[in-house]
């Protein structure tokens, strides 16, 4: 006996030199180009109407082209953002890959993320960052974790282990691939400040700055001969440097933001310009509009500049305590707890 389903259209017949089962992206994209190719094509979808926003993370150049070629881009490039960075941490928090794709030889930026306005909940590091958005649902602020011992690293104890005495501690770094502009600008604060022997300096060089200690050593400051100079590659114990300085320099991504404001640690930060949207300075904005912190832009950075600012900052040990405690007010201890509660509000 034949079952009757009236939700079931009766079979109709097609012929088409080619059917495409699914439409997806790839199913689309096919369609367009044998489409406009005078390619008689049928694709066949099981849902009754298409998804019309991006599900997808990003959007690389080679698929940008493939867009261009069919006449679509204009109608992609709207929903991106150019230039996505990505940085990759090991557990003890040390960049091991820090992706900034930041050319465009072949026509498009290399990597791009997909605004995704249709998402269910927006977490924030910040509600300034609210203003830029266009979200569904209203933003939820939940911080950004960062690891425990950022919470309870002691200031003393890792001055001790790091041999540093009482005298002020600049920490600074250019990130892990070594940032020129910030290596530059640090060997001519170090070899200033260096000789006067009121404060001490451990920096990080990153990968491409290698060339560093042998630049101080031609401005007569040898980092092996002068015991409050520190040059490393990489910085493998950034809980413990953080918690014993007494400045910090840096970019101004949202980690590092984050760990600042855990620490409440006083900075001077130069926003990398070489990021989506301009994101770290208006990050770093959200600390200076605090008095939390310093911003030199990277076009206006110059070794006078930051020397500058950091006696400006070391001269008034006063002000220079409250930026700190300013920044430690930011932080938002429980994120992991908020970033918890806000998923499972979302998965129901």
């Amino acid at each position: 006996m034949a079952i009757q389903h009236p939700d079931i259209q009766p079979a109709v017949n097609h012929s088409v030199q080619v059917a495409i089962a699914g439409a997806g992206p790839v199913g689309l994209m096919m369609a367009n180009y044998l489409g406009q190719m005078g390619i008689d094509v049928l694709v066949v979808e099981k849902l009754d109407k298409l998804i019309d926003y991006p599900r997808a993370i990003g959007i690389d150049d080679e698929a940008l082209r493939t867009m261009q070629s069919v006449g679509l881009v204009d109608n992609v490039l709207p929903h991106t953002t150019p230039w996505h960075a990505m940085r990759f941490l090991t557990p003890k928090g040390r960049c091991f890959a820090d992706i900034q794709p930041m050319t465009d030889e072949f026509g498009w930026p290399r990597r791009n993320a997909f605004i995704q306005p249709q998402v269910d909940a927006v977490m924030l590091t910040s509600m300034a960052a609210e203003k830029y958005l266009e979200p569904k649902n209203p933003c939820v602020l939940t911080g950004l974790p960062v690891r425990a011992e950022f919470f309870t690293a002691d200031k003393e104890k890792s001055r001790l282990e790091l041999g540093v005495d009482s005298r002020p501690l600049i920490l600074s770094s250019g990130g892990s691939l070594g940032a020129e502009p910030i290596n530059k600008a640090m060997v001519e604060l170090i070899a200033e400040r260096a000789p006067k022997g009121d404060c001490c300096f451990i920096h990080a060089t990153g990968h491409n700055g290698t060339w560093v200690a042998d630049e101080l050593k031609k401005r007569g400051v040898d980092p092996d001969k002068f015991e409050n100079v520190t040059i490393r590659e990489y910085i493998d114990d950034m809980s413990r440097c953080m918690a014993a300085c007494d400045l910090f320099i840096n970019r101004a991504g949202a980690s590092t933001l984050s760990e600042i404001e855990a620490l409440g640690k006083p900075s001077i930060l130069i926003p990398s310009p070489y990021v989506a949207e301009n994101h770290q300075y208006h990050n770093a904005m959200t600390l200076v509009e605090k008095n939390a912190a310093v911003v030199i832009e990277e076009k206006n950075l110059t070794g006078e500049k930051l020397v500058g600012e950091v006696e400006k900052l070391l001269s008034d040990r006063a002000a220079l305590d409250k930026m700190g405690e300013n920044a430690r007010e930011m932080c938002v201890r429980d994120a992991a707890k908020r970033i918890y509660d806000c998923l499972c509000k979302v998965v129901g």
